[in-house]
């Protein structure tokens, strides 16, 4: 048996928990890393997993300090996605109240409202979802004659 950081009691501990999970899961190919280097060492293991050895070392001392809940990969936002329907009800709201409004002050009023932090690439998202979009008008050129635009406009539409 190779020399390694991973002590008996950590191999015993994953192998534990090993026998509670499925075979699937990001958890249960972690704790079986941290076994397998027990028995192999941690720099053939990281080889023949394509992991980087420091990763198993990593979850090696989060198997020692008893956090295995550290292990499991939580989701970014709980309850699925961050904007909620509510949120985007007051987006529509304060869109109709001010058509002019940016997608820096809807995120400001997200965060005061909400205390919600979002991208300003989230709160154009959101703004387009309740039907908001930029008009904005053809820019003319400046060197244009505009007396020349209205006689080619009346001569066109017949």
């Amino acid at each position: 048996m190779p020399k390694t950081i991973i002590s008996e009691n950590t191999y015993l501990l994953a192998q534990k928990e090993l026998r509670k999970l499925k075979v699937h899961g990001t958890l249960f190919k972690k704790l079986q890393a941290v076994k397998l280097s027990y028995e192999h060492g941690i720099k053939e293991t990281a080889e023949f997993l394509n992991i980087f050895p420091v990763s198993i070392r990593n979850w090696a001392k989060l198997i020692n300090r008893n956090d295995l809940d550290s292990l499991k990969i939580g989701s970014k936002h709980k309850d699925g996605i961050k904007l909620k329907r509510t949120h985007k009800q007051h987006i529509e709201k304060w869109i109709k109240a001010d058509p002019n409004i940016s997608r820096l002050l809807v995120q400001q009023k997200l965060k005061d409202k909400f205390n919600l932090g979002i991208s300003l690439s989230t709160a154009r998202r959101a703004m387009k979802e309740v039907g908001f979009s930029y008009i904005t008008p053809r820019k003319n050129h400046y060197k244009q004659d505009k007396k020349e635009v209205e006689d080619f406009k009346k001569k066109s539409s017949r």
